[in-house]
């Protein structure tokens, strides 16, 4: 029976995360980091033969490496820590997260909606603000319905510091300008 619930699972791959949505979860799904190990290691030998020496290696290449092996496992842990520390109303809940190898969010519905219309609504809610973050704040599918809109995807300490500014702004001018999505879920 639990190999046929199995096959029911939905994957949905991010950035730099993988998304599991199963029936065997109803109320959660799971986030689980994307570790580019074969890019990772490919660039730390390209880099080094084109650099010949390690010392001379600039933030930059660290930086990518760091990307390719951690993003992932960073995103999961600094979004757990931001729902923990703040409950702010905007953040769909991230119950537990095991130091960002795997974290437990609430499952909501995601929103169907104008995406344009979506889009400029958090542009001035943010005064323009956004923009320095739009692959978070520009796709529909990074949000969804738990009594009121909240966003799913807010692993960046860039998008955390827009939620922080201009969260309670963009959820009272969504809730004006899109009542639709005003419906308890």
């Amino acid at each position: 029976m639990v190999v046929s619930n199995l096959r029911k699972i939905e994957i949905r791959k991010g950035t730099s995360r993988i998304i599991l949505i199963s029936s065997l979860f109803p109320n959660l799904v799971v986030k689980v980091p994307i570790v580019r190990l074969r890019v990772g290691v490919k660039t730390i030998f390209t880099e080094r033969k084109r650099l010949h020496n390690k010392e001379t290696w600039d933030e930059e290449v660290w930086w990518g490496i760091g990307w390719c092996l951690y993003k992932g496992i960073l995103d999961n842990w600094r979004e757990y820590r931001f729902y923990k520390n703040t409950k702010h109303q905007f953040l769909q809940p991230t119950f537990f997260s095991l130091l960002g190898l795997i974290n437990f969010q609430k499952r909501g519905e995601l929103i169907q909606c104008d995406y344009v219309k979506f889009w400029r609504c958090i542009h001035n809610a943010t005064d323009r603000g956004a923009m320095s973050d739009s692959h978070h704040f520009s796709e529909t599918r990074n949000f969804c319905l738990n009594s009121g809109v909240k966003i799913l995807d807010y692993g960046s300490p860039r998008t955390q510091l827009i939620i922080k500014k201009f969260g309670v702004k963009i959820m009272e001018d969504l809730d004006l300008n899109f009542p639709e999505l005003n419906r308890v879920t």
